[in-house]
């Protein structure tokens, strides 16, 4: 015991966050290393054992070590979380280990479904629930406890996956799993942690052991409960309209910020990122932003453009592009130029510095970019938006390809992927886009599909296959024109493996659709644009792009409280089962009100050159007799 006391309450001690390296609160580590021990001691974690006997029995024996770093609330901002986590190397394959978790594009289609179902009185009342396990253990392997947790050569033997054992995420995942089937609800099978529950009426996705969910007041009181009895839970307050019950109009979840306005959801970025961004890329006071991501031009005519960066460049390149990687996951615009930026990572040239730092004076200018989940009706079409830019990469020759999946008027996703063979003709290039971007509809349209069937106030019979349909959108008509016939055809080279969208479309579990370049979402993906081009591209996303007037010691400054770089106007329109949104910028729509104006005033002149009003003000020439009236009277028609 009072080893244990000197090991967690060393009253001389300084104690560092392990990520950030600041100074934390003496005694708020003490308070957090001991909760962890009474966490670890309520759940029977582990039993002790001797550690000569467990290598006798060849068992796993991992270390342990302390991880302590700030968790602040509004309570307590200078809380500290403390978690004892075993140091597990992966030191040889295993297939019974993984757990995977659902892509991000999953808490989009939550925040999606929220602002698109209405309850039998057409109103919304859907709210965004959030859930924090704080203690998740769910192994067995034998762990070496620190200094002062246990007298030496005892160590402790895991009843349960501990933090930082290989086993641990799948063993959690097996735990939340069947306590959900338990609790009535339903797996959704295509992606794993996502959950419907078709009586209650809510739906709940998992990453880690964070919780996202969306229902009525009434639907998640009765998901608040079970997770509280069943797990040691943090029941955060609820996103959504106060009128129906939500607590905040805004909230954190996964690093990202889940916001409320009267037309519906928003979704941003973590703004923490882009200081570190502009950190690592050396931007300083007075710094120049970018339009752009990326230009044709970075790196032409530079002779050490190919030369590698030495080992300490080489290093913050790899930070830095990491960084810019995640940001690009919730911001379309950057995923082109991370894709060509993150051809470095393995050896790193200065070209690929140069990339890394265009992106930063690009994120320093504009950075945020949120996206829109405005109030809407239940979409009857999931639309994919594919492009490709065929033969893009000058030196391997490999084509581009991006898509964007629409449900109504929310954006789900863009995802951008360089393709791995290459293609010998543009229409080859597009079919390959095509089938990239049909394969992660239809996995978007079963999600949907089951979202829809759990949030719906009619009874839908579980083999409606008309809920949603899956449409796919082209700008190339050779692309199209190779899926909806049978076999190769001419392209004899083409995998048959890709062939699939062929049955697919005969069958008309998809249709494709031709789309004008111009408007085509997925073009945003594919190139490096000009600024006038993807000024045009964002403003047809449902995004809200914000700018910023300087960028001072890696901080960004507001230039005004109102972004001046979001569009002013936008209402969204349908037409048929369709649904356009319309954005315009403060400039566009400055043009558009000059023009009508100067229309205005000049059909009006026509129109009084005849009428006896104009007389006085002395309009129409000299007439034959000294008159003023004009010789030819205009009609008014």
């Amino acid at each position: 015991e009072d080893d244990f006391k000197q090991q967690l309450m060393d009253p001389f001690k300084d104690y560092y966050g392990t990520k950030s390296g600041m100074l934390l609160d003496r005694d708020k580590v003490h308070e957090g290393r001991r909760l962890e021990i009474e966490n670890m001691q309520r759940l029977e974690v582990y039993e002790t054992i001797d550690l000569a006997e467990a290598k006798r029995a060849r068992m796993d024996i991992v270390y342990t070590k302390w991880l302590d770093g700030e968790k602040p609330t509004a309570a307590d901002p200078d809380a500290v979380r403390s978690r004892l986590v075993a140091t597990q190397i992966n030191t040889y394959a295993r297939e019974d280990v993984t757990q995977a978790t659902p892509p991000i594009k999953v808490a989009r289609m939550v925040l999606s479904m929220a602002a698109s179902a209405k309850d039998h009185r057409g109103q919304y009342k859907c709210l965004i629930g959030r859930h924090d396990i704080r203690v998740s253990y769910s192994g067995n392997v034998v762990m070496v406890p620190v200094k002062g947790l246990a007298p030496p050569g005892v160590g402790w033997r895991a009843l349960r996956a501990m933090y930082g054992t290989r086993e641990a995420s799948k063993c959690w995942g097996n735990t939340v799993t069947d306590f959900m089937l338990e609790e009535g609800c339903e797996a959704v099978v295509v992606v794993p942690m996502t959950f419907v529950h078709k009586r209650h009426g809510y739906i709940v996705e998992c990453h880690g052991d964070d919780f996202l969910s969306a229902g009525s007041a009434e639907a998640l009181d009765q998901l608040d409960k079970v997770l509280t009895e069943r797990f040691d839970t943090k029941v955060l307050p609820r996103v959504g309209p106060p009128s129906f019950g939500g607590q905040v109009t805004e909230g954190p979840h996964l690093g990202r910020i889940i916001r409320w306005t009267t037309e519906g959801f928003e979704w941003e970025s973590n703004p923490k990122h882009h200081k570190d961004l502009a950190e690592l890329c050396g931007l300083k006071e007075g710094s120049k932003g970018s339009d752009v991501p990326i230009t044709k031009t970075v790196g032409k005519g530079m002779r050490n453009a190919i030369d590698e960066l030495n080992a300490a460049d080489a290093s913050v390149f790899r930070q830095a592009a990491g960084t810019g990687l995640y940001l690009s996951i919730d911001r379309p615009s950057l995923q082109y130029a991370m894709s060509e930026t993150m051809g470095g990572m393995a050896t790193p040239l200065v070209k690929h510095k140069l990339m890394i730092h265009h992106i930063a004076r690009y994120v320093a200018r504009y950075p945020a970019e949120v996206w829109l989940f405005r109030y809407q009706e239940m979409p009857k079409i999931l639309r994919i938006f594919t492009d490709s830019d065929w033969a893009g990469n000058s030196e391997t020759r490999k084509s581009v390809s991006c898509a964007v999946e629409n449900f109504g008027a929310h954006m789900l996703e863009c995802s951008v992927g360089k393709q791995s063979i290459v293609a010998l003709s543009s229409a080859e290039a597009e079919f390959y886009a095509i089938v990239r971007g049909a394969a992660m509809g239809m996995q978007t349209l079963q999600i949907l599909e089951a979202f829809v069937r759990a949030l719906s106030t009619t009874k839908v019979k579980d083999d409606d296959e008309n809920l949603v349909s899956l449409r796919v959108s082209s700008d190339s008509s050779a692309a199209r024109a190779i899926c909806n016939r049978v076999g190769s055809g001419k392209v004899r080279h083409l995998s048959i493996k890709e062939l699939w969208i062929q049955e697919e479309v005969r069958k008309k579990r998809m249709a494709l659709d031709p789309v004008d370049t111009s408007m085509n979402w997925g073009d945003i993906g594919t190139k490096a644009h000009p600024k006038d081009r993807l000024d045009s591209l964002m403003s047809q996303l449902p995004l809200r792009r914000t700018i910023v007037g300087a960028v001072v010691a890696g901080l960004v400054l507001p230039a005004s409280a109102e972004p001046s770089a979001s569009p002013s106007v936008s209402w969204t329109t349908q037409y048929g089962d369709s649904y356009f949104v319309i954005n315009l910028a403060a400039s566009e729509v400055k043009v558009i009100v000059a023009l009508v104006f100067v229309l205005a005033t000049a059909f009006f002149a026509l129109c009084c050159r005849s009428c006896e009003c104009m007389k006085g003000l002395g309009y129409g020439r000299q007439g034959r007799y000294g008159s003023t009236q004009p010789d030819h009277a205009l009609s008014h028609s």
